[in-house]
């Protein structure tokens, strides 16, 4: 039976088609398409679609917005398109027997499932709770935390908006970042500074601590068609403010890895994912994020007892959606 797995975003759409026996998977199509050239979604499947005609027997698409769950499905608004969802109306028009909208961030969770070992970085390496909760964040356009937990037969993902928690500063470095944004932002979270706009807040702290009102190579960060990749490229080429900024954030990413690891004991594993963490594996290797992760007070011998990996693979997100799609035909 073919089914259909689909990752949506503001920015790109990514749509595979796949064959599923049962057991084994078998690529039929894949597609990118960019989502501001359609004035639909319906658009895109439909496009999709005619080109590889048959019928499908389940789609799951993992959307960049909030799922509604009703007795009658999902729905779904995208955060940055004027698009609205319904997996009934999509089930309907193109005649799919299955259709489950989940959040993208949950996808990227279910894709665990589906990774190869070399896909897998280890930061951490302990046993791991074949069973146990496991710990699912990841630091991209904003910053993505979700639970795993097992029940007795699988892995079912709990959704959470953990990024937008308060910021607790745990370090000197950090403590100036907070009260910058505190004077403009008031309330100061987690994705203020673990996210790629979180990067350039970092840096415009640091920058006006260190320089005041010297602008010159801000202005070139803040005109950059990505400015979070301009403080990544200054930091090789020696600027001190850019390096410095990477390794607040990667132990920005420590302490916060840390404090939510807390709060769910994650045997089962904590994954780095999201698009930054394979972009600065080596500030992650480094001997910034464990140290930051572990500085928990009484609480930092039990911090090494917990596994912890970075995810390589950026289409995650695409494969979780391709193993819920296949959960949905065995119903």
């Amino acid at each position: 039976m073919r089914v259909l797995a689909v990752d949506l975003g503001g920015t790109k759409t990514l749509l595979e088609l796949s064959e599923f026996d049962g057991t084994h998977s078998t690529l039929i199509a894949d597609q990118r398409y960019a989502s501001a050239d359609h004035a639909s979604f319906d658009g895109i499947i439909s496009n999709f679609l005619a080109h590889h005609p048959g019928p499908v027997g389940a789609a799951c698409i993992a959307v960049a917005g909030p799922v509604t769950a009703s007795s009658h499905g999902e729905s779904a608004e995208i955060t940055n398109l004027p698009w609205h969802l319904d997996s009934q109306q999509l089930a309907s028009q193109f005649k799919i027997q299955h259709v489950k909208l989940i959040n993208d961030f949950a996808a990227v969770a279910y894709g665990l499932d589906g990774l190869c070992g070399d896909e897998l970085v280890t930061l951490q390496n302990v046993s791991c709770d074949a069973r146990g909760v496991r710990l699912v964040l990841g630091a991209g356009t904003g910053l993505g935390v979700a639970l795993m937990v097992h029940d007795g037969q699988r892995y079912n993902v709990l959704a959470t908006e953990g990024g937008h928690a308060g910021f607790a500063p745990a370090s000197n470095d950090e403590l100036v970042v907070f009260n910058y944004l505190r004077q403009t932002l008031g309330h100061v979270s987690i994705e203020h500074v673990l996210s790629g706009p979180g990067l350039v807040n970092i840096y415009y702290a640091l920058h006006q601590l260190d320089h005041g009102s010297e602008e010159s190579l801000l202005l070139n960060i803040t005109h950059s068609a990505d400015p979070g990749a301009a403080i990544s490229s200054a930091a090789t080429h020696g600027d001190n403010i850019a390096h410095r900024t990477l390794d607040v954030f990667t132990q920005i990413y420590g302490n916060v890895a840390g404090n939510l690891a807390l709060t769910c004991l994650p045997t089962g594993g904590i994954f780095l994912a999201g698009g930054i963490a394979p972009k600065i594996i080596q500030q992650l290797q480094s001997d910034l994020f464990l140290p930051a992760f572990h500085h928990k007070g009484k609480m930092s011998a039990l911090m090494q007892r917990f596994p912890i990996k970075v995810v390589m693979n950026s289409n995650i997100g695409l494969i979780g959606a391709r193993l819920m799609a296949q959960r949905l035909l065995a119903r």
